[in-house]
């Protein structure tokens, strides 16, 4: 089974998880180098939301509309894992590329809203 290739509107939340090296719960800031790849892994909210977009290793889930991605010079393509694959299935997946180098990737951090936070590991019992 293929997933489709489709089209993401300008309006439409493309959700990057944020590894715990690149989030400062304290000040609750996201470093720019979360935002260097070239090929930028993302999910598209469509078919998965924030939550379900973190890994065991992410500190944060930030949401960046495919428009602000397309109004900085990048090309936002829809690009579904399939079942057979490593990391799959995801239909979600897509990819932001083009360069990101100097105030590319500042300027997608600040566009980018912090809309999850993994909890704060509770103490063990006493």
């Amino acid at each position: 089974m293929a997933f489709p290739i489709e089209e993401i509107p300008p309006e439409a939340a493309l959700f990057r998880r944020i590894h715990e090296a690149q989030y400062d719960a304290q000040t609750g800031k996201v470093s720019s180098a979360a935002f260097k790849q070239d090929d930028m892994s993302v999910n598209w909210e469509k078919y998965r939301n924030a939550k379900d977009s973190a890994e065991v290793t992410s500190a944060a889930v930030v949401a960046i509309t495919c428009g602000d991605c397309l109004g900085l010079g990048q090309t936002v393509k829809h690009d579904p894992i399939e079942p057979d694959q490593p990391f799959g299935p995801n239909q979600a997946h897509t990819e932001v590329r083009g360069s990101k180098k100097g105030e590319i990737s500042r300027k997608l951090r600040d566009l980018g809203k912090l809309v999850w936070v993994r909890p704060p590991k509770s103490a063990p019992p006493a």
